[in-house]
C-alpha cells in the first residue's frame, strides 16, 4: 500500500529538499499516512489541531507531540475553541488557514491531509442534499492550491479497510474519536446508515464514485479555465455583448468566479437572481450580495463592488478660500490656475458657493429652461453608481453651476472670478 505515495503523481512532483506539513489528527487515516510519508523519507513538519471537544484530546495531543519529538520532526499545535453552532464550517476554515500559516513558516511546498474514498463520498452526499455547484458535487479533489500553497490528498481513493489493515500489519498506534459514533452531525448520519445501503446495491461503489468524481472535476476545470480567461479579458467585468453569447453553465460559472474572487460565498438561488437581473431591460440595477458587497448593473457592464456608504456631504467656499472635498481641492480667487480645471463665474453671484453630492430633485439650466439632473444623466449613459459619487457646485441660492466632469453653466462675460478644482496627491 506504501505505493499509494510513492506513485502519487503530485507527491512525485514535490520538492523534497523542501518540507510538507501534514495534518495529523491521530486518527488511523493520518497515522498511517505520517508512516507512509516517514518511509517515502518526506521532510514533514507535523501540524496538529486540539478541537477541546472530547477529553481524551489532551492525551492525543500529548502522544503526538511526543511521537514528534522522538522522530525529531518539527511540530505545531492549534489549541481550538468554538462553541457557536457552525462548528464545523468554522473550525474547517481555521484549520486551513493553521495549516497555511506552517506552511509560511517553514517554507513548505505542500499541505499533506489523509481524507479517503469515504470522505470524498460522505461530502458529494451531503453537498447533494444542500445544494451545491458543479465543484461541491463532484466532491473533495486530490490536489488543489490555497492561495499559493497546494493540498495534496494522496489517500483519496483509498478505502478505510484498507487503512485499518496497514495499520494493523505495520503496528501504528492510533486513536478512534469516539464523536464519530454519534448521530449528531448529518456526516456521521451519511457514514452509518447511507453508505452502507449504496454498498449493498453497489459493491463496486468506489471505483463508480472515484469516477464520477474526476469527471466531474474535469468538467469543472474546463469550464473554470473559460470564466478565468473571460473575466481576465475583461478586467473582472461582465460585458452584456458578449456574455449574452454565452452557453447558460458557462454564464453561471463566471458569476460564481467573479464572487469568489471577492470572497463571497455564492449559492445557485443567489447565481439565478443575478442572471435575471443582467437579464432584465433595465439598465441600472444592484443586487445585495452581503459581505459589504453588491453586484451592479451599469448599462452594458456588470460587476462586483464594495457598498457604497452613502453619505450626502456639503462643505461652503467663498471668495479667497481652498478646501478639500473628497480627495479634490477647491480654490475660489480671481485667477487662473495652471493645469487646473476650472469654472468662470460672474462676480455677482451669490456667494458662498456650496460643494457637495448629488440630491433628489436637482435641476440644471439647460437653454432658456430646466431639466432634472436625474434625466441629463441618464441621457448621457452615465451609470448610476457613478451618478452618487458626482461631485456638483451650487451657488448660495440653490443653482447648480456645475457638475463635474459633465456640465458647466455658461456665463455671458469677461471678467469673473475663477473655481478652480485640482486632484489633491
Amino acid at each position: 500500500m506504501l505505493n499509494v505515495i510513492i506513485n502519487n503523481k503530485h507527491l512525485n512532483n514535490v520538492d523534497k529538499n523542501r518540507p510538507v506539513v501534514l495534518a495529523l489528527s491521530g486518527g488511523v487515516d493520518s497515522m498511517v499516512l505520517f508512516d507512509m510519508l516517514k518511509k517515502s523519507k518526506f521532510q514533514i513538519v507535523i501540524a496538529h489541531v486540539n478541537h477541546h471537544k472530547r477529553d481524551e484530546s489532551i492525551i492525543e495531543e500529548q502522544y503526538i507531540r511526543e511521537m514528534a519529538l522522538k522522530n525529531n520532526y518539527p511540530i505545531e499545535v492549534l489549541n481550538y475553541h468554538h462553541e457557536k453552532d457552525n462548528f464545523q464550517a468554522e473550525a474547517h476554515n481555521s484549520r486551513y488557514q493553521f495549516f497555511y500559516d506552517v506552511c509560511k513558516k517553514y517554507n513548505a511546498s505542500s499541505i499533506v491531509t489523509a481524507h479517503h474514498y469515504i470522505d470524498n463520498l460522505e461530502t458529494i452526499i451531503m453537498n447533494i442534499i444542500r445544494g451545491s455547484n458543479i465543484y461541491g458535487y463532484a466532491g473533495i479533489k486530490e490536489c488543489v492550491l490555497y492561495d499559493d500553497i497546494q493540498i495534496i490528498r494522496p489517500l483519496i481513493n483509498v478505502c478505510k479497510d484498507d487503512l485499518y489493515n496497514y495499520a494493523k500489519e505495520n503496528d501504528i498506534k492510533y486513536f478512534e474519536d469516539t464523536s464519530n459514533a454519534s448521530d449528531d452531525y448529518l456526516r456521521n448520519r451519511i457514514r452509518h446508515h447511507v453508505i452502507p445501503l449504496l454498498q449493498k446495491e453497489n459493491p463496486n461503489l468506489k471505483a463508480s464514485v472515484n469516477n464520477y468524481s474526476q469527471q466531474l472535476h474535469q468538467a469543472f476545470s474546463y469550464i473554470r479555465d473559460h470564466s478565468i480567461c473571460y473575466l481576465e479579458k475583461n478586467n473582472n467585468k461582465i460585458d452584456l455583448s458578449s456574455f449574452n453569447k454565452l452557453a447558460l453553465i458557462q454564464k453561471k460559472d463566471i458569476i460564481n468566479y467573479i464572487c469568489d474572487l471577492n470572497g463571497i460565498l455564492s449559492s445557485d438561488n443567489k447565481i439565478n437572481d443575478i442572471l435575471n437581473l443582467i437579464e432584465s431591460e433595465k439598465p441600472n440595477l444592484k443586487y445585495d450580495l452581503n459581505n459589504n458587497f453588491e453586484f451592479i448593473k451599469a448599462y452594458n457592464i456588470c460587476y462586483v463592488s464594495k457598498k457604497d456608504i452613502k453619505q450626502q456631504l456639503s462643505k461652503k467656499i467663498n471668495l479667497n478660500e481652498s478646501l478639500i472635498f473628497q480627495n479634490k481641492c477647491f480654490t475660489l480667487s480671481t485667477e487662473i490656475k495652471i493645469n487646473n480645471d476650472f469654472l468662470k463665474i460672474s462676480p455677482n453671484e451669490p456667494l458662498p458657493l456650496v460643494i457637495r453630492n448629488r440630491e433628489q430633485g436637482d435641476k440644471l439650466i439647460i437653454g432658456e429652461g430646466h431639466k432634472k439632473l436625474k434625466d441629463f444623466l441618464i441621457d448621457k449613459k452615465v451609470p448610476k453608481s457613478e451618478r452618487d459619487k458626482l461631485i456638483l457646485i451650487a451657488n448660495a441660492e440653490g443653482e447648480i453651476i456645475w457638475v463635474l466632469g459633465y456640465y458647466k453653466k455658461k456665463y455671458d462675460m469677461e471678467n469673473g472670478l475663477i473655481l478652480s478644482c485640482k486632484e489633491t496627491m
